[in-house]
């Protein structure tokens, strides 16, 4: 196991959504992580929360296998992303 940053209860209101506001602030947490040495960035999501989905792929995060055999309710699709130093 490697130190990791995990996003959590990403949420933006619908007033700022297709207007930047979402990648503004994920790029803003990639930012902090990498200042604070964290090699990725992980986040789970839900199945029904398509456009979250469609998002995090879009902003270069990959899909991967679940890192448990119980995942917990909601804890649908896993995602992660290297960062660059």
């Amino acid at each position: 196991m490697y130190p990791t940053g995990e996003l959590t209860r990403f949420y933006l209101s619908p007033d700022h959504r297709r207007c930047g506001g979402a990648r503004a602030l994920l790029a803003a947490a990639e930012e902090w992580a990498r200042s604070q040495g964290l090699p990725r960035l992980f986040l789970d999501t839900r199945t029904d929360l398509v456009e979250a989905r469609a998002f995090y792929t879009s902003a270069d995060f990959t899909e991967i296998p679940p890192p448990t055999t119980t995942p917990a309710q909601f804890q649908d699709h896993w995602f992660e992303k290297p960062l660059a130093p």
